[in-house]
């Protein structure tokens, strides 16, 4: 079955100072920051005619940015 494929990037910056927080304090932090990819997924799963689901993510660090990519699918109509 052939498949379509989009990625989506977004990036976030560590704050100076957070590996000196305790990792309650940093795991609330990145929690915080993550939510807000949650709307760009949710609207991307829904780009007519809809149907993505993620399939694969990675998160890779540059310096004082983490970079989270999402692999989206789905079929073609």
């Amino acid at each position: 079955m052939p498949y379509e494929y989009s990625f989506i990037v977004n990036t976030l910056t560590i704050k100076p100072g957070m590996a000196d927080q305790t990792s309650n304090e940093v795991s609330q932090e990145l929690g915080k920051a993550l939510l807000s990819f949650a709307l760009p997924l949710k609207q991307a799963a829904n780009i007519p005619p809809g149907g993505w689901d993620v399939i694969s993510h990675d998160v890779t660090r540059i310096d004082r940015h983490l970079v989270v990519t999402f692999l989206l699918r789905r079929k073609i109509p």
